[in-house]
């Protein structure tokens, strides 16, 4: 079904003003905060635990993503451990524009989306090596990986990328021309056994 040219251009300036919509930074009582009804995302104590290391060493530098009625949408782990530790008030961002069900699709995509990255391992592999060389005031297991894994990644050797091997190398015979075409695709100048033509040649045809 095609739209009036009207409605494509509501659309599209709705989109717009989305992209261009601004969000304020404010401070609000964790207590004050409404986790979701459903609990899409299972959070470990060891989970917990590295987080609750990290704003001890960081702050909480994360603000939180709320929606309608102060129900959080991105960050309810950060919230758990901010009641944890006492800290009050703690950062939120408040997403206005975006109806109840928009709120839960984004709550969705925020959480699908972080899995859908991949570390680039070379460039990591350099980055914790480089952290664990440096006299640093923290533990370098607060960048999330555990020294067993920090171990492991950097003991790898860097990943070498094969070089891509010509066609020529692979079928050198496929690109040779005969004189004379061959049937039984053979590329025998003098004609193959199989040709008609190479058999009329000797005499046998």
């Amino acid at each position: 079904m095609t739209l009036p040219d009207k409605n494509v251009a509501a659309l599209a300036a709705n989109a717009a003003d989305r992209l261009l919509q601004k969000v304020a930074l404010s401070y609000i009582d964790p207590h004050d905060l409404k986790l979701y009804d459903r609990e899409l995302r299972i959070h470990t104590p060891k989970q917990l635990d590295k987080i609750a290391g990290a704003m001890r060493a960081f702050g909480f530098v994360d603000p939180v993503l709320v929606g309608q009625n102060n129900k959080v949408i991105d960050g309810s782990a950060r919230v758990a451990v901010a009641i944890r530790l006492g800290i009050n008030p703690i950062p939120q961002i408040v997403i206005g524009h975006l109806n109840e069900t928009e709120q839960r699709m984004l709550r969705l995509c925020l959480n699908r989306l972080q899995q859908l990255g991949e570390f680039n391992m070379k460039e990591l592999r350099v980055e914790l090596l480089q952290l664990s060389t440096i006299d640093i005031a923290h533990s370098i297991e607060l960048t999330g990986f555990d020294h067993v894994e920090i171990d492991n990644i950097i003991s790898q050797p860097p990943p070498i990328r094969a070089r891509p091997i010509p066609p020529t190398r692979i079928f050198p015979r496929l690109l040779i021309r005969s004189r004379k075409p061959a049937i039984c695709g053979c590329s025998n100048p003098t004609g193959c056994s199989a040709d008609p033509r190479s058999m009329r040649e000797r005499g046998t045809g």
